[in-house]
């Protein structure tokens, strides 16, 4: 009877330590997946306020990009006012800066490191949103439309209406009224009697 008080004995110690061990190993699944959702988060938090900086960034250029814009269309209205009889008190530098704005052109560079490495990496599942899925998609839609919009221009930059005048100047940018350009012969910039 003493045998069996000690083997009874043996098996609810042996039990505890299986059930101790058990719970031990629960216990410390449980605190990696929290940690591991920690990190997680953590990723998800960075990844977001990059992707904000990024769309600041986008917004900067855009903004410098429309008022550059709109000050060349102003100058170039100017301009045409004056090839049109117009006011003829202009200084020559002013003839040339509004001269030039017809041929300046503004190139629209996205910030998309951030989205474009979350993609790579498969990171971008940690934003659990369809919806920016979904917004940058249309996106990277509006900057291709953009650049092949931009492509059309260029051909007609050098193919269309503007080749007339290249042909008679010899470049686009005898009209630059940077003084100091390095990359264009005396030859082909317009002499103060043809502004």
């Amino acid at each position: 009877m003493e045998l069996k008080k000690k083997t009874g004995r043996y098996f609810l110690y042996a039990a505890g330590e299986i059930i101790l061990v058990v719970v031990g190993i629960l216990i410390a699944l449980q605190i990696n997946t929290w940690n591991e959702g920690r990190k997680l988060e953590q990723q998800r938090l960075e990844l977001i306020e990059n992707l904000k900086k990024d769309f600041q960034t986008n917004r900067t250029r855009l903004e410098t990009i429309i008022g550059t814009v709109g000050q060349n269309n102003e100058d170039l209205k100017a301009f045409l006012s004056v090839a049109s009889g117009g006011n003829d008190h202009l200084s020559l530098l002013e003839l040339k800066t509004m001269a030039g704005s017809g041929f300046k052109h503004e190139v629209f560079q996205p910030a998309l490191g951030t989205h474009d490495a979350a993609v790579s990496t498969g990171s971008v599942g940690l934003l659990k949103s369809l919806l920016f899925n979904e917004f940058m998609a249309v996106f990277h839609q509006q900057i291709a439309d953009f650049e092949r919009h931009d492509a059309i221009g260029g051909q007609m930059m050098y193919l269309g209406s503007y080749w007339e005048v290249r042909k008679q100047m010899g470049t686009l940018h005898s009209i630059d009224h940077n003084p100091d350009n390095i990359f264009e012969p005396n030859t082909y910039l317009l002499s103060d009697g043809d502004y």
